[in-house]
């Protein structure tokens, strides 16, 4: 084990080099991460987070997504084509999670979007965590 010290935040780092115990102390390690976010993923009725970047950039809070409605897509008012297509790319995205994880990829979907005010644009983003839980994997 050997020392370093890094000047732009003033802490020390320590370098750990496995050479011959290297299988011995990351196949449990991994096993354990592993089970956790099993665990983790298969909770029932898990609360939605919302995760927020302070304003000096370097660190992330979390908040609880509690809203006074109930955000479902049969709920929000747009033409039936453009809500049918929105629905089944969502659930060929929130199905697919499991090839992202064989590659190794984050499982990440953005949408854009726009419209005058009072489109049901806020709803609709609000509707997509809720949605997700209603997909079968």
């Amino acid at each position: 084990m050997g020392g370093a010290t890094t000047d732009r935040y003033n802490t020390h780092q320590r370098i750990l080099t496995l050479h011959n115990h290297k299988r011995q102390i990351l196949h449990p390690y991994f096993h354990h991460i592993h089970a956790a976010a099993n665990q983790i993923n298969h909770q029932p009725n898990r609360d939605l987070r919302l995760f927020i970047n302070n304003s000096n950039h370097s660190t992330w809070r979390s908040l609880t997504f509690m809203h006074p409605s109930t955000f479902e897509f049969d709920t929000i008012i747009m033409e039936l084509d453009l809500k049918n297509r929105l629905k089944s790319d969502l659930d060929s995205f929130f199905i697919a999670k499991h090839y992202y994880h064989r590659l190794g990829r984050v499982c990440k979907r953005s949408f854009l979007f726009y419209g005058a005010s009072s489109t049901s644009k806020s709803s609709l983003v609000a509707a997509k965590p809720y949605y997700k839980n209603t997909v079968r994997e």
